[in-house]
């Protein structure tokens, strides 16, 4: 038993002095012994609401992990691991899937928006169209007509229609992607509007711990220094952190895209500049070239380099050089 004595006369004879100094005897007790934390967790209402338990229940499969509430007993840890192995894969999926329908729509959204403001209808895109189709007819009719001394030209010509073509479709897809700032932006609203909300219902939070906890919460991150403590909007708050998670897969989702894309034109590009040499090369007789005509067809290779992109330039070099080589030795 806690024993307290008391050795003044005067507080001997005031009860409410007494009353007091127990008070802090018992007080420095409870701290000592580490028992005001216990004390504190047994008399607050229990996090173990549906709200409480939902929210304990998208920590887990978005992987967040604030950690509160946590999970004390043997089976709701047992619960919790089994929750994380089966949850967190279907969410991912989900999510992922998510985001790409998303940027879908917004393309969609983007491309007919930009098609009324433009007025731009099927038949201007016939028109834009008919001239290469037109060019590669007369191509194709010329070579047939004239002799073989001609056929390059139509070669020619069949490539330039060909390159145009290419131009138009890559114009085309720029204007049909929506942008990337346009996506950021939207997120970037989303998570002050968030942050505005939490600060209704998060009284004592200021706008910047706002932004702060949702910006940690949709990066999955979850430090848990900062936590919603009212449990009745606990549901709200995880329905917009799954709204701002969406956004960000959606931004992801498109700038995968746009970077999948840059790296296809680059592909392309490199392949016709190869085939294009590729084609200088075996042009100009076979085996039976002299010397003379392989130092000709390596002076077109140094002009039709000069044309060539920075990031193709050495390795076109490089490879036609080698071929100049062989032709020579044969």
């Amino acid at each position: 038993m806690l024993e307290i004595r008391c050795y003044d006369t005067v507080i001997r004879i005031d009860k409410q002095l007494q009353m007091h100094h127990t008070r802090e005897a018992i007080q420095w007790f409870m701290d000592y012994l580490n028992l005001t934390s216990v004390l504190q967790e047994r008399n607050d209402p229990s996090p173990w609401s549906w709200y409480g338990s939902m929210f304990y229940a998208g920590q887990l499969y978005t992987t967040i992990g604030y950690g509160l509430p946590v999970a004390k007993t043997r089976a709701g840890q047992i619960a919790s691991i089994f929750y994380i192995m089966l949850g967190i894969p279907i969410f991912l999926i989900i999510l992922k899937e998510v985001g790409r329908l998303l940027s879908r729509a917004l393309r969609k959204f983007y491309k007919r928006l930009r098609t009324a403001r433009n007025k731009l209808p099927s038949k201007r895109l016939a028109s834009l169209s008919m001239p290469v189709k037109a060019l590669y007819t007369s191509a194709y009719s010329l070579a047939n007509s004239l002799g073989p001394d001609h056929k390059k030209l139509a070669s020619m010509d069949v490539e330039l229609g060909a390159n145009e073509q290419n131009e138009l479709n890559k114009k085309l897809s720029r204007e049909n992607s929506f942008p990337i700032p346009i996506a950021l932006s939207m997120l970037v609203l989303w998570i002050g509007v968030s942050a505005g909300l939490f600060c209704l219902w998060e009284t004592e939070w200021g706008y910047l711990t706002s932004v702060y906890f949702f910006f940690v919460s949709i990066s999955t991150v979850g430090l848990g220094d900062i936590v919603p403590g009212n449990k009745d909007m606990m549901l709200v708050n995880f329905v917009l952190i799954l709204i701002g998670l969406a956004l960000l897969s959606m931004c992801i989702n498109l700038i995968q895209g746009a970077i999948e894309k840059f790296i296809d034109q680059l592909l392309v590009q490199y392949i016709e500049e190869i085939e294009r040499v590729a084609a200088i090369v075996q042009g100009g007789g076979g085996s039976a070239r002299t010397e003379s005509s392989c130092a000709t067809d390596y002076k077109d290779e140094t002009t039709l380099e000069i044309g060539l992109t920075g990031k193709c330039a050495l390795v076109l070099h490089m490879i036609c050089t080698v071929s100049v080589l062989s032709l020579e030795l044969c």
